[in-house]
């Protein structure tokens, strides 16, 4: 149990490491604006960073005894769709959202997060 916390903790640490590395230079390359599909992996790694670090903390940190009260699949679900919001109304108000579209595109945006989500919890379930 506690290699597994670490290597599932190490991994998580890895992928944050991974995707700040992409964002910066997807940021300074504009990747976001000339690459398609470059946005929509990040929405959805970000679904799965977040929802994986929030499986984390519910397999390793809230104890067993109340681990089965947790409803895990909507726990993550939530907290995915929480900060993919927050994500979201940051992008309209920095004015980095699209001007064409910016419905469907936030759309779009916070289904791949909730789909790197699930995801996560199919991996953290196993």
């Amino acid at each position: 149990m506690k290699r597994d916390r670490i290597v599932s903790g190490v991994s998580i640490l890895a992928l944050a490491v991974v995707m700040t590395a992409l964002h910066l230079g997807a940021y300074r390359y504009s990747l976001y604006f000339t690459v398609e599909w470059f946005d929509m992996m990040m929405h959805f790694l970000g679904g799965f960073l977040v929802g994986s670090s929030i499986g984390w903390l519910l397999r390793f940190e809230v104890p067993i005894g109340l681990r089965s009260l947790l409803p895990t699949f909507w726990i993550i679900i939530i907290g995915v769709l929480s900060v993919a919001l927050a994500w979201e109304a940051f992008e309209l108000v920095a004015g980095i959202a699209p001007s064409i579209g910016y419905q469907k595109d936030t759309i779009e945006d916070i289904m791949l997060g909730l789909i790197g989500a699930v995801v996560a919890y199919g991996i953290f379930k196993k």
